[in-house]
């Protein structure tokens, strides 16, 4: 949905039409394709514990995180489309920055929660909600909405530029999270090694 939906944008926007009227009925797919596939776990995770279908968490959560990967990159290439047919290499830049950040504050919530370490979703403050999943959502609507400037720079290039760098921090939030969890579970490795020997001495005493 969202690939088809990118490409009939940039075909408006090749035209020269994407007005008010177009980018209100973009904006109305866009969000229902997104309110969608926030929907999907919720539904798989509700029929699975009624016993309905046969589910495979595995490779549910597998599909899901693809094609959440997919979606961006169908984003960030209409944005970086529409810029270049904008001629606006400010926002092109933004775009291409936002596309190789996007899958880094993904990547190292998936590597904490593979070490048992959880990482909130919402981050710490208006900022932070740029580089998480509800963030993209909100900035990428703006790809759907004719082009405006603030002193001179196009909207699309602010958004992007906001998340790439948004994107970035959380990463580096959640990859330090990461590291802190493996620095208690060494201090409670330790621990449980000093409380062994303790224990072996008080045995042998």
């Amino acid at each position: 949905g969202i690939l088809v939906l990118s490409i009939y944008t940039l075909l408006l926007e090749k035209k020269g039409k994407i007005d008010s009227s177009n980018a209100a009925k973009l904006l109305a797919a866009f969000l229902v394709i997104s309110l969608s596939d926030a929907l999907d776990g919720g539904l798989a995770r509700l029929k699975a514990e009624k016993g309905e279908g046969n589910h495979d968490s595995n490779i549910g959560e597998l599909v899901d995180t693809l094609s959440d990967r997919l979606q961006e990159a169908f984003l960030s290439w209409l944005s970086m489309c529409r810029a270049d047919e904008q001629g606006d290499k400010l926002a092109l830049t933004a775009a291409l920055a936002t596309a190789l950040a996007n899958p880094l504050s993904s990547f190292f919530r998936a590597w904490a929660e593979a070490n048992g370490v959880i990482v909130p979703e919402s981050g710490k403050g208006v900022f932070d909600l740029f580089g998480t999943r509800v963030g993209k959502v909100v900035a990428a609507s703006v790809r759907f909405l004719p082009r405006t400037e603030v002193a001179g720079v196009s909207v699309q290039a602010i958004v992007d530029t906001l998340v790439a760098t948004a994107t970035i921090k959380v990463a580096v939030s959640r990859f330090k999270a990461v590291l802190r969890g493996y620095q208690k579970s060494d201090e409670s490795e330790k621990d449980l090694d000093v409380r062994e020997v303790d224990a072996h001495i008080v045995e042998n005493a």
